[in-house]
């Protein structure tokens, strides 16, 4: 479905991917999905960029990255930050589903 929404998933943020992934919590994240979850290194983080958004519109999955609930809402805040740059107002649905997701 993200790439019928957003276009081709293996570069879906473009530039943006690697700040968002080179955030603290973003490399956090990363590397729980690398270590734990046994994803390989992307040099580019564009995968490890679709499986932490992936995870952030599930409630309760950002536990499967290894972050908290605090440290989830802000990666929330740069994914969607990056989804905005990227999509503008094509991105909304995505927006509307990891915000649905970080409510109790």
């Amino acid at each position: 479905m993200r790439q019928r929404l957003l276009g081709p998933t293996a570069e879906h943020l473009g530039d943006s991917a690697a700040s968002f992934v080179s955030s603290p919590i973003g490399t956090k994240a990363k590397t729980t999905l690398q270590t734990d979850l046994k994803y390989p290194p992307d040099k580019n983080d564009h995968l490890a960029a679709l499986e932490i958004g992936e995870r952030l519109m599930r409630r309760g999955a950002h536990e499967e990255l290894g972050i908290s609930g605090a440290e989830r809402d802000v990666l929330a805040e740069q994914y969607m930050r990056s989804l905005r740059k990227q999509y503008g107002d094509k991105a909304q649905n995505v927006i509307d589903r990891i915000r649905k997701a970080s409510q109790p």
